[in-house]
């Protein structure tokens, strides 16, 4: 069976193209004054010292030589220096990873059915009753988690969403305001 879908291929206007023209003349003169010092490094490298010292090495290598590297490796401190870069970058991302993973606490997050007639929803949200609990419960975590209750704007739900440093804490307080949801009336 053939596709009979219809591809219609919309033309760009006289000003699409002036843009699109400007955009790239643009990207490629940023493209030259980024990459051009980086590549000038690279075949000043390789070059001889005397042709890159008379301004003849532009483009292309002159008169390729290794000598740059040989005296390089010479240099008994760039292998210190290869060493503390390997050992810092190693080092850095497992303490990184490390103190990323010990920082996540457990979340629990229930959803408080209510009625979607009456706005029900909407004067639970606001009471002041919800306000003060929901204020007691992070004074009670004591910087050490955090509470969000909120309305879904699609359903007839009350998102209550707790961090706390174990997941029994996270389920006690979640359970606590989800009991005071229930039993607010209006």
């Amino acid at each position: 069976m053939r596709d009979k879908t219809m591809h219609v291929k919309v033309r760009d206007s006289y000003s699409d193209k002036i843009f699109d023209g400007i955009n790239i003349v643009v990207m490629l003169l940023l493209l030259i004054i980024f990459v051009w010092p980086l590549w000038f490094v690279v075949i000043a490298s390789v070059s001889n010292p005397n042709e890159v010292w008379n301004g003849n090495v532009i483009l292309l290598p002159k008169d390729f030589t290794l000598m740059a590297y040989e005296e390089l490796m010479k240099y008994k401190m760039i292998w210190t220096g290869y060493r503390n870069t390997i050992f810092y970058t190693v080092v850095g991302t497992f303490v990184n990873l490390v103190m990323t993973v010990c920082a996540a606490y457990p979340q629990v997050l229930i959803n408080v059915e209510v009625p979607h007639s009456g706005g029900v929803k909407e004067k639970i949200m606001a009471s002041q009753e919800l306000e003060d609990a929901v204020k007691r419960e992070e004074a009670a975590l004591n910087g050490e988690g955090r509470v969000l209750v909120r309305a879904s704007g699609t359903e007839a739900l009350i998102r209550v969403m707790v961090e706390a440093k174990t997941n029994e804490i996270a389920k006690k307080t979640a359970d606590s305001l989800v009991s005071l949801i229930k039993s607010l009336k209006f």
